[in-house]
């Protein structure tokens, strides 16, 4: 297993240094796209952990601290984008054409997952974020065990 960052998947699966990915939208349409993979099957996530937590917004524990106003505002602002995203999928589509700068070709394709507000988080999120990070750290993709409660803020502790 080598962790290759997003941006760079592409160009390391098309150079040969590495020979498969595991990989999320856009990446993995990109890569049929160019002709330089083949998809082996639809949702690989689901063989690993279902659902699994791939997403949230993430604001560093100082910036809660010294500057609550404007990580409050971040939070609302990702809550709001989740409204208009369920609301308005083409336009969102559009808007991530253009500022990602992907072709419509691929946003065409992107699948319409759903994606939950901090408000709407459950227990079984809460525990499933767990088992992540504790198949995160069983295959030496984190270099020790960690408690994501307490990584994880409240909505009382933000807003």
């Amino acid at each position: 297993f080598v962790e290759v960052p997003a941006e760079l998947q592409l160009q390391t699966l098309d150079s040969g240094q590495v020979d498969a990915l595991f990989t999320l939208e856009p990446y993995n349409l990109l890569a049929i796209e160019k002709n330089i993979a083949t998809e082996l099957w639809k949702t690989p996530q689901s063989t690993v952990l279902e659902p699994m937590p791939v997403n949230g917004p993430i604001v560093s524990t100082r910036l809660v601290a010294e500057r609550k106003e404007t990580a409050r505002k971040f939070v609302v602002a990702i809550q709001r984008a989740i409204d208009f995203k369920r609301s308005n999928p083409l336009e969102a589509k559009e808007i991530l054409l253009k500022y990602a700068n992907l072709d419509a070709s691929i946003t065409a394709k992107l699948s319409n997952a759903p994606i939950k507000k901090f408000s709407e988080l459950t227990d079984q999120d809460f525990s499933q974020t767990q088992a992540f990070a504790d198949l995160l750290a069983s295959e030496g993709v984190l270099t020790k065990q960690i408690n994501v409660s307490k990584m994880i803020l409240t909505p009382g502790e933000i807003t």
